[in-house]
């Protein structure tokens, strides 16, 4: 049940970001579909759009007019033919520049859901922060090794007041290997320097726990840091695909359907914000690998559409045929190997 509303509400934002801007640019919408299969409900509105909804309720899709199933995509010859009310209203009449917005507005629309979700989680429970006192120092690290303990409080590093995680961290990353620390311990300031070397991801790591605290969370609080959760959780996604890309990660991380459903009810037992919190978790993954270059995905016709921007002309037919089934391969082997996965977890 869960993962049917959980789904249904990813898919149709994707869909209605395609709607919208072809809307707005003047194209006709022949068909709204949420899911596929038979239709169990069928309405025709005034622009003539027919909105459905189908049987099997894992994606859906917007036909414009003229957006043909071909995928050497534009018929010339059928263009040629067209009325002038016809091409007014036809998807590949309209700009390139246009074309790519109403491909684009779909993943466009997933991040947008995401935005507005996290920033409703941290309006609801507040926003997690650092506290700069130190609730535990880890065993053979460097802080141990300086003397740092619990309940110490760093106060400033390199000559700059911190008082929060994030400037910790901005500081801590940057400058030279020397730092220069001070702290409080028992109301009284403490300074020590020592060298810190990068790590090979660039990223110091002192060996400290800080306290967690949560702060109630304005609106312009809880919207900058959905922004940073955004940025940071996208960064993440693309660096487990590059690594498995590369063959530095396995597979197993990737799930489907069955995964899906698992977690959606997980979620939704545990907590209303929690449920908004998955929902932004599948909205921005839907929403990113969308983006990806992939054929058949629209990260793969906004590479056709860069191309032929770049080149003044598009793609040839037999070349778009081919990308599209390896593209088509592609997409069929991640599902197969998500499936996989889902049944190994079951048993």
């Amino acid at each position: 049940m869960w993962f049917i509303i959980v789904i249904s509400i990813v898919v149709f934002v994707h869909e209605f970001g395609h709607f919208y801007f072809a809307r707005y640019y003047g194209i006709e919408v022949q068909k709204f579909s949420l899911g596929f299969g038979p239709a169990l409900f069928k309405y025709r509105d005034k622009k003539n759009t027919e909105w459905i909804l189908s049987a099997i309720p894992l994606g859906g899709y917007v036909k414009l007019h003229g957006d043909d199933v071909d995928p050497s995509f534009v018929n010339p010859e059928k263009i040629r033919n067209m009325s002038k009310e016809e091409k007014n209203k036809s998807f590949y009449c309209k700009s390139l520049k246009q074309q790519a917005l109403v491909v684009f507005a779909g993943p466009l629309a997933n991040y947008i859901l995401s935005f507005l979700c996290f920033a409703a989680v941290f309006m609801m429970i507040g926003v997690p922060t650092l506290d700069l006192k130190i609730n535990s120092v880890q065993e053979h690290s460097v802080a141990s090794a300086i003397g740092l303990k619990q309940n110490d409080r760093i106060i400033e590093m390199n000559n700059q007041k911190i008082i929060n995680g994030e400037e910790f961290k901005r500081v801590l990353n940057s400058g030279e290997e020397e730092i220069c620390l001070k702290f409080l311990r028992d109301s009284q300031e403490f300074s020590i320097q020592f060298k810190l070397p990068f790590e090979e991801n660039r990223t110091r790591i002192l060996g400290v726990i800080f306290e967690t605290k949560i702060e109630k969370a304005t609106v312009i609080k809880a919207f900058t840091n959905s922004a940073k959760h955004i940025y940071f959780m996208s960064k993440a996604m693309l660096a487990g695909i590059f690594d498995i890309v590369r063959g530095e990660s396995g597979l197993e991380n990737i799930g489907g359907p069955i995964k899906i459903a698992e977690y959606s009810s997980k979620a939704a037992s545990q907590s209303f914000d929690s449920l908004i919190w998955f929902i932004a978790l599948i909205s921005l993954n839907l929403g990113l690998v969308n983006l990806l270059p992939i054929p058949m995905l629209d990260g793969g016709r906004l590479l056709f559409y860069f191309i032929e921007a770049i080149n003044g002309k598009p793609l040839n037919k037999n070349t778009k045929i081919v990308a599209f089934r390896i593209g088509f391969i592609i997409l069929i082997m991640l599902m197969l190997v998500a499936i996989s996965n889902d049944v190994i977890s079951l048993l």
